[in-house]
Formats: structure tokens, C-alpha cells, sequence
């Protein structure tokens, strides 16, 4: 699928859906995949009808949107793409970061998949290069990986006694050992001391949060 094929607006960025399997079908059907829950993620689907309507493609006229949300189980995604490549989507708009993109990627070699993340596509195989991502997948990237340094500084700054920051990190995230590696550089940078802790779920953070206190940490960062 080559890249001048893609037009739509996705989350508020240039991304895309091809006009020519829209075309394919009277009222195409368009999959939406989200890692986490629609409580906290709403605005991400919300931002990605924006983008469609701003494309001339409405919802309930001359699309259909099926969302799907692991709410936090990445073990999820997989099952999830596949009933969208089941229910005949002629293209997946995978959000979340890497997970989602890579559950999407796998359920069919064939649908179109478009995705926002914050690592590398390269290195997790979702696209052979940056300008040329060959395959059915493409989509946008930030480097949020560079921003953990820029967390843990923003966070001295809000409490500039801080000497220990706990790490809570979602050990299932395919891009965790590439964060916590950036967040640990930058506390390094500033003489801090750093504790992880790992949470799959809300109810796995409580637990961590009561690992934190009993290591008497004075500061946190969380990377989903």
C-alpha cells in the first residue's frame, strides 16, 4: 500500500485511510484499537472521528467506526484485531503505542493498518524505513522515549528536595525497557536514585504504590 493512498487526519496528525478500499464497500467499515480503556482514552478515539469528519468521512453516513479496547491486558490486543480483520474492516487505525500496532500488523496481511506510537517502527517491525514503510502498515511516531529524561527533570523542578523517584512501568509494554532505560539516564544526570516498579492493572498498582512507600520513595513517574 503505497503512501499517496492515504488521506485521512488521524488523531489530530496527518495519517490515513485509502479511498480505494473505502470505495470497495457502500458503507465502509473502519477499525479503531486502543491498548487501554475508553475511561481514560476517549479523547483518542474521540480526536480520530475529528480527523475522519475533517476528510469528508462521517460517521453513521458514509462510515462505520468499530472500536475495540484491551483496557489495559496487551495479551488482549491480538484476539481484538483479529474480530475487527473478521468483521471486514477495510482498514485499522491502531493507537496505544506499540502493542496495538503490532497485534494489528499480524492479524491479516492484507488490511491497512495506521498507528501512533512512541518507539521505533523499525525496530519493532512494523515498517522497513521511515519513507519508505513498505508492507500494509504506516502511520506517525513521537519520540516519547526522550521525553523520560524530561519527565524526571520536570519533577525535581515540582519538588526539588526529591532524592529517590519510583518508576512505575507496565512490564507487558513492548517499548518498557527502551523508557525505563531513559527515565534511569536522566535521574542519573541529576544525582537521583531510582526504584521500579511493575503494574499490568489498576488493581496491580496499589500494591506497587504500597511497595514505593515502604522504600520510603519521594517521588514517581509512571509509564503506562
Amino acid at each position: 500500500m503505497r503512501r499517496r493512498e492515504f488521506i485521512a487526519v488521524f488523531g489530530g496528525a496527518a495519517a490515513a485511510l485509502p479511498l480505494a478500499a473505502l470505495a470497495q464497500r457502500q458503507t465502509p467499515l473502519v477499525g479503531f484499537l486502543n491498548s487501554a480503556s475508553p475511561d481514560t482514552y476517549r479523547f483518542n478515539a474521540d480526536s480520530f472521528r475529528e480527523g475522519l469528519a475533517k476528510a469528508g468521512f462521517i460517521e453513521g453516513r458514509n462510515v462505520q467506526i468499530e472500536e475495540r479496547w484491551a483496557r489495559g491486558d496487551y495479551s488482549a490486543l491480538p484476539t481484538l484485531a483479529a474480530e475487527l480483520v473478521a468483521m471486514g474492516v477495510v482498514a485499522i487505525a491502531a493507537t496505544g503505542d506499540v502493542a496495538s500496532a503490532r497485534a494489528a500488523q499480524l492479524a491479516s496481511n492484507t488490511v491497512p493498518v495506521v498507528f501512533t506510537i512512541g518507539g521505533d517502527p523499525i525496530r519493532h517491525g512494523l515498517i522497513e524505513t521511515i519513507n519508505r514503510p513498505g508492507g500494509h502498515v504506516t502511520g506517525i511516531l513521537f519520540n516519547q522515549n526522550v521525553l523520560g529524561a524530561k519527565r524526571v527533570e520536570l519533577l525535581t523542578e515540582i519538588a526539588p528536595k526529591v532524592s529517590r523517584i519510583a518508576l512505575l512501568m507496565n512490564p507487558t509494554n513492548p517499548n518498557v525497557k527502551i523508557e525505563e532505560a531513559d527515565a534511569q539516564a536522566g535521574a542519573r544526570k541529576l544525582g537521583l536514585e531510582t526504584i521500579t516498579l511493575n503494574a499490568r492493572s489498576a488493581s496491580e498498582m496499589e500494591t506497587a504504590f504500597e511497595q514505593f512507600a515502604e522504600r520510603q520513595g519521594t517521588g514517581v513517574d509512571y509509564w503506562d
